[in-house]
């Protein structure tokens, strides 16, 4: 399981631009802070959208800006 102490770090406190990214495999969650793997869980569930509001930054205290979620694979 994920939980914030998997992100807690340099990337995370040193009041910077930082560019955070998740990605769902077919079993697996990641996620990347500027490029580089820091955290990642088994995760064999399905993400599916429904009416209710996604939680981006529960409990953080910094800003969230230009948040995008896409519902396919992006080359990079």
């Amino acid at each position: 399981d994920l939980s914030s102490s998997d992100l807690k770090g340099s990337y995370l406190l040193n009041k910077t631009y930082v560019h955070v990214s998740v990605v769902k495999s077919s079993d697996s969650l990641f996620i990347y802070a500027n490029g580089k793997e820091v955290a990642s869980a088994k995760f064999g569930g399905t993400i599916i959208g429904n009416a209710n509001q996604a939680l981006i930054g529960q409990n953080y205290a910094g800003l969230v800006d230009e948040v995008r979620i896409w519902g396919r694979s992006l080359d990079s």
